[in-house]
């Protein structure tokens, strides 16, 4: 069944359309400008993309600072390096020299050990000699003893065995000097081989402590070179993955900027659009504006 309408009813759902549509263009003229006031302020010089930017310049430049330090540190680790290194090589050439005074301080130890032994034969020579002066000494004072029994047929022997007397005493005399000089010289020569012996302890402690030493310069110098190493790859990795960031971040601004561009314009297109209808449906209230005049006259 079709229902009828009148004038005045038509012309009231008219404008009660009109001023719908009315609502609802300015609502997304309003939406459409609330975008390009937005969009306005996140392109300013002072808005987000700006700001973001800034950081971004700021945060590269802060890469290149610590990129400078960290370069600074790995040289001087390098050079600290090169240092221990140098070091090592002095404690091993000092080994080395000490080694070859300890080889020559044993061939000093063994000629000292010789004569030492060549000593104590001198000193049984000497008392040798000593025995063989007493012996003669002795037979001496028998000679005498004969010459003098036999009167002045033994004057002659008398004088040649009192000769041998003070012969025998001087030789015992001057064997007795050798022996103390001897003796001295023993001293001595038991005095050198007992420092040798407390500077052979010395430089074997020395050595000792010079090995330890150098050992545990060449652990740090490696640890210090194995630090250097593991502080560059680092360092390598830390550049790549601020490149890649600062890289996707920036590619992520242009691909941001470009769809807000797109955003723009096609607000830009639907406020045009916007505005047609508007004006349109302002004609269309005038319309219906008559229309309801002329209806109530």
């Amino acid at each position: 069944m079709n229902q009828t309408y009148t004038r005045e009813e038509v012309i009231r759902t008219g404008k009660e359309m009109i001023e719908f549509l009315l609502n609802v263009s300015n609502s997304a003229n309003n939406i459409s400008g609330f975008l390009k006031e937005y969009i306005g302020q996140l392109t300013s010089e002072d808005g987000i993309y700006s700001r973001q930017e800034e950081a971004l310049e700021r945060y590269a430049e802060s890469r290149k600072q610590t990129q400078a330090e960290a370069d600074s540190m790995i040289q001087t680790s390098q050079v600290n390096a090169k240092a221990l290194q140098s070091i090592c090589k002095e404690f091993q050439s000092m080994n080395r020299k000490i080694t070859e005074a300890q080889k020559g301080r044993e061939m000093l130890d063994k000629k000292v050990q010789d004569l030492n032994k060549r000593i104590k034969e001198i000193n049984s020579f000497i008392q040798n000699i000593q025995e063989v002066s007493e012996q003669t000494n002795l037979l001496s004072f028998n000679a005498s003893i004969e010459a003098a029994r036999a009167g002045v047929a033994g004057k002659g022997f008398r004088i040649i065995a009192n000769e041998v007397k003070i012969l025998s005493e001087q030789t015992k005399t001057l064997s007795s000097d050798i022996d103390t000089k001897v003796k001295d010289l023993q001293k001595d020569v038991e005095s050198v081989v007992a420092e040798n012996k407390s500077n052979d302890s010395f430089m074997d402690a020395l050595m000792r402590t010079a090995q330890d030493s150098n050992e545990k310069l060449v652990k740090i110098q490696s640890d210090t070179e194995e630090n250097t190493r593991f502080m560059e790859q680092v360092l390598s990795q830390m550049a790549d993955n601020q490149n890649a960031i600062l890289s996707a971040t920036k590619e992520t601004e242009k691909e941001n900027l470009r769809q807000v561009q797109e955003i723009v314009s096609q607000a830009t297109q639907n406020s045009i659009h916007t505005g047609d209808q508007l004006s349109f449906l302002f004609q269309l209230r005038k319309l219906f504006a008559w229309l309801e005049t002329d209806a109530a006259s």
